[in-house]
């Protein structure tokens, strides 16, 4: 196997691919994967929760750090990644952790079911991307067409147990939500959701608008993530 990087082997014990090519504006962005720092406390409160659900979404998988660091506290993780480049990422830090319990998808989660143009930026991706401040075009590094369909063409029949869905899908999120709106309205789920608010001014607003509408209740708002949850055993949760 040709060499392409590096192994790291976090505090956890887990071990993760750190590509040499993953750089872009001076961040090595595989190391999101080997350096949970910056989601520490969101990894821990999905932990903490975890007992009651045995199901895991993780829409917008990057290598898997939510989802490698989960899937022994969940029955089965389904892990939602449409870039390539991140997508071998997960599978290779699948593997090297011995995990068979997550189930990898390369379909971009969204409003509607069509063919949409991503954008690798290093091990950053996007679609459509709405945000206020320009994307450099130095940093894209290649684009694709990726096929996009909503949570609810996944399960057709909805999820009939409560679930915990993480999104994180650099702006992405308010599509995800309203195109599968019944689905988030009727199922039992603990949401935890990126809003990129630094990105896409407005969007942490309209995210909790809409979550709200759909019966659900806030229990955590951040500078990144807002946590809410139809659950009435959940809303007493303390973040």
């Amino acid at each position: 196997m040709e060499e392409v990087g590096k192994l790291v082997k976090d505090e956890g014990g887990f071990i993760w691919v750190v590509r040499d090519d993953s750089e872009n504006e001076d961040v090595m962005q595989d190391n999101v994967g080997a350096d949970i720092e910056h989601e520490r406390k969101f990894l821990d409160f999905i932990k903490r929760e975890s007992s009651d659900f045995k199901v895991f979404i993780d829409i917008g998988a990057h290598v898997g750090y939510f989802s490698i660091r989960l899937a022994h506290l969940f029955r089965e993780v389904h892990a939602f990644e449409p870039s390539i480049y991140n997508r071998q990422g997960l599978f290779a830090n699948t593997s090297l952790n011995g995990i068979a319990n997550i189930l990898i998808s390369d379909f971009a989660i969204g409003r509607y079911e069509r063919k949409v143009t991503l954008m690798e930026r290093g091990s950053v991706s996007c679609i459509d991307p709405k945000y206020d401040v320009p994307i450099l075009a130095d940093t894209i590094k290649k684009t694709y067409d990726v096929n996009m369909i909503p949570l609810s063409s996944v399960y057709p029949k909805g999820i009939s147990e409560p679930v915990i869905i993480k999104i994180d899908t650099e702006g992405a999120e308010i599509d995800i939500i309203e195109g599968s709106s019944e689905m988030f309205s009727k199922t039992q789920s603990l949401l935890v959701v990126e809003h990129h608010e630094c990105m896409v001014k407005g969007n942490k607003e309209k995210v909790s608008e809409i979550l709200k509408r759909l019966g659900h209740t806030q229990i955590h708002e951040g500078d990144h993530k807002v946590i809410f949850t139809n659950i009435d055993k959940c809303k007493k949760i303390i973040f």
